[in-house]
């Protein structure tokens, strides 16, 4: 059973319990700021719950989740992921523990059709009613039905004694018994009848609440018959889309990397874009471990959202709507966090490598990760290969300090630019980042004010920009862009650096993307009056610096999004250099090729010549022309040309021309069509006579040519072709 089916029949099945199929909510939210993402079916029933805004008393739903509390364990085990589906059903304040139970076991054993004897349940030790239910009613063998303490089967976990106050209850599991001691949790059903009050109290809820939850996931898997989540149809096809990339990567990584993109493709179409913040750094973490998990050099993992789309499209068609959006950001994450292991690797190297007691200080790491954007995860994988440890107590306190500071609107430096040596890699990164200014500006003064920044990429050696426009961009288009940023580098234009209100700064015209990062002062950089945006730096002081800015290329790289690419400075010089070096190179190329075909033409007009000669010197035998004739100084192509002239001048003739160029040999054959119909087959003709010459050919009864490597042999050549045509006519 596909897992789109089991969704539906889910769905369906509760749709005629009267409950009310509602929408999956998005991974963000809505009104629950205690949440970073939504990671269960009730999150959005939180009102309802509560006995608020209750306008239908059930509901059923297959919601998209998200967790990371167990991200270290995804990949290594059949069923932890951090994207999933959650199956469930509700009630607030309606139906109970007896309703909940048979409709989920009539569900497993009659809808899904899993045998009775492949299922257990498990319920709290104190539920009583519960375990009455599954025996008496549910007609569940006693030996089948274990009871389990407040750990594992209350909610909130233990609760009873650990808290938190509010409301809360007993849960039952369902469990798919795999055989060999191995089974599943499949469903869990919530029973929210208590609330906990100070000191561990339970007073009854006066409004008792259903609350379920099935992974599809799981129950895929095991509708499937597979052991592990992975080898299901919600994966496999991103799984072998994976292994096209890298055939050789480990099932853990494999199935690290499916789970990741498909969190990352669902969080960034639910507006969640990579930042290194709340949210934003989750998503960027998931892209990021996903790439280490490849193995790769080169961004790869924007290749597979496409392949989560359309495994996941019909359920959720707003993926089909932002493809090519979600594909670009991925991309982009991608191309940036290559660009920060390839710079900061060797300085992670050169940390460890000083090292004396075994253990990296945790100002070290976090230098690493806070100042030049290093990854933990890659601190520690780097550390590990070596057998060193890493002070992460220091590391972590440090961490505080910052969110902290964060949280108080504080700014941070972050990035490989703003500590150490202005070296001359860090000084073109400044002149590529100001050129991206003068770019976007130039853009929007040639194009209209509706291109505007969709993605962009410095480093010391070029720059890449992408921009919201709807057709390519002309070569004129792009030449008065260019332009625009020259005329800027050579005007001299001071670069100044200005600290205003968000606000102040949009009113002063200001572009401003990606205003949500924003909060008290924003850092806003003018290129004179030509250019004026919001930005973080760093750049140069003045736009002579950037010397020279020439455009390389300009293409598509999404609906509705075009891409240029650039060198500034000396890395532009040297293009340009080796750009006319190559333009000079084939139009000596291209002038040869002109004179060799005006040399071909002239030959074949003086060949042209002698064809009326050619005819009238043919050997005629039964009222058929034999003409076997060596032509002096001629390709393949005028070969051909003369035959064919020849054949339109004659009634009946058999035609074989030849000529030598330097150690080779050509050769055609044709006949005209009487000779055809009476049983001339040029293509095995030729197949014979060339070998004769130590060469090959063919083509059709009617025309066939063919090379050879050995001119000494051209005598008995003619004397096979003059032998097979007398045979023939």
């Amino acid at each position: 059973m596909l897992s789109k089916d089991i969704r539906n029949k889910f769905l369906e099945f509760f749709k005629s319990k009267k409950h009310t199929v509602v929408p999956s909510d998005s991974l963000v939210p809505k009104a629950d700021p205690t949440l970073l993402f939504t990671s269960a079916g009730m999150n959005q029933f939180k009102e309802q719950f509560l006995g608020h805004n209750v306008t239908y008393k059930r509901a059923a739903t297959s919601q998209k989740c998200l967790r990371t509390a167990d991200l270290d364990k995804v990949g290594k085990t059949p069923s932890h992921h951090t994207f999933f589906e959650m199956l469930g059903n509700f009630s607030f304040g309606d139906y109970f523990k007896k309703e909940a139970i048979e409709w989920a076991w009539e569900f497993m054993t009659e809808v899904l059709g899993i045998k009775k004897e492949k299922l257990w349940v498990s319920v709290y030790k104190d539920d009583k009613e519960s375990y009455d239910i599954w025996l008496k009613d549910i007609k569940v063998p006693k030996k089948k039905i274990v009871k389990m303490g407040a750990k594992d089967n209350f909610w909130p976990s233990n609760a009873p004694k650990d808290g938190p106050n509010g409301p809360c209850g007993p849960c039952s599991e369902i469990f798919y018994d795999w055989g060999n001691g191995k089974s599943v949790e499949v469903w869990n059903l919530v029973f929210t009848q208590f609330e906990r009050k100070e000191g561990g109290k339970l007073d009854p809820l006066p409004n008792k609440n259903i609350d379920t939850g099935m992974g599809l996931e799981r129950i895929t898997s095991v509708m499937q018959g597979v052991k592990t989540n992975f080898e299901t149809d919600l994966f496999i096809p991103i799984i072998e889309e994976i292994k096209k990339h890298n055939p050789k990567l480990k099932t853990r990584n494999l199935n690290a990397i499916a789970d990741h993109v498909r969190a990352a493709t669902f969080a960034i179409a639910d507006g969640i874009a990579p930042s290194n913040e709340e949210r934003g750094y989750v998503i960027r973490k998931l892209i990021r471990r996903a790439y280490l998990h490849s193995g790769a050099e080169e961004p790869f993992l924007y290749n597979l959202v496409p392949k989560v789309v359309e495994v996941m499209k019909e359920a959720y068609p707003e993926l089909l709507q932002k493809r090519e959006e979600i594909t670009l950001v991925v991309k982009e994450e991608e191309e940036k966090f290559c660009h920060t292991i390839s710079v900061t690797m060797p300085l992670l190297h050169e940390a460890l490598d000083a090292v004396k007691d075994k253990t990296l200080k945790g100002k070290e790491a976090f230098k690493l990760f806070d100042t030049y954007g290093l990854p933990l995860e890659v601190i520690e994988e780097e550390a590990r290969k070596k057998h060193i440890g890493i002070d992460t107590k220091a590391f972590q306190k440090l961490m505080d300090q910052r969110r902290e500071l964060s949280r108080k609107g504080g700014k941070f430096k972050g990035g490989i630019f703003d500590v150490g040596a202005d070296t001359e890699g860090k000084r073109k990164i400044k002149r590529n980042h100001t050129a991206t200014h003068l770019l976007q500006a130039a853009l929007r003064k040639v194009l209209g004010e509706h291109a505007h920044q969709a993605g962009s990429f410095v480093e010391a050696g070029r720059l890449r920009f992408d921009f919201t426009h709807t057709k390519k961009v002309t070569e004129r288009e792009l030449e008065r862009i260019e332009s625009l940023v020259n005329d800027c580098i050579e005007k001299g234009l001071e670069v100044r650096k200005e600290e205003k209100t968000l606000n102040e700064a949009k009113a002063e015209g200001a572009i401003a993307l990606f205003t949500e990062k924003y909060s008290g002062k924003v850092t806003v950089y003018s290129c004179g009056d030509f250019s004026k945006e919001v930005c973080g730096g760093p750049h140069v002081e003045n736009t002579k610096d950037i010397s020279f800015f020439k455009i390389t290329h300009e293409s598509s790289v999404a609906s509705g999004v075009r891409r240029v690419e650039a060198f500034t400075s000396d890395e532009a010089r040297k293009w340009v250099e080796e750009s006319e070096k190559k333009k000079t190179e084939s139009e000596r190329a291209e002038k040869k090729k002109e004179e060799k075909k005006a040399l071909e033409k002239k030959k074949l007009k003086s060949a042209e010549g002698d064809i009326d000669v050619i005819i009238s010197e043919a050997k005629v035998i039964k009222d058929v022309k034999v003409i076997i004739k060596e032509i002096e100084n001629a390709n393949m192509g005028i070969l051909r040309s003369l035959s064919a002239k020849i054949k339109s001048k004659t009634k009946s003739a058999f035609i074989f021309l030849e000529s030598k160029d330097g150690d080779k040999v050509n050769m055609v054959l044709t006949g005209t069509k009487d000779l055809i119909s009476g049983g001339l087959d040029a293509e095995k003709v030729i197949k014979k006579a060339a070998p004769i010459v130590n060469g090959s050919g063919g083509g059709r009864p009617d025309f066939a040519q063919a090379g050879g490597k050995d001119p000494s042999k051209i005598s008995e050549l003619f004397e096979f072709i003059e032998k097979t045509a007398t045979d023939i006519i």
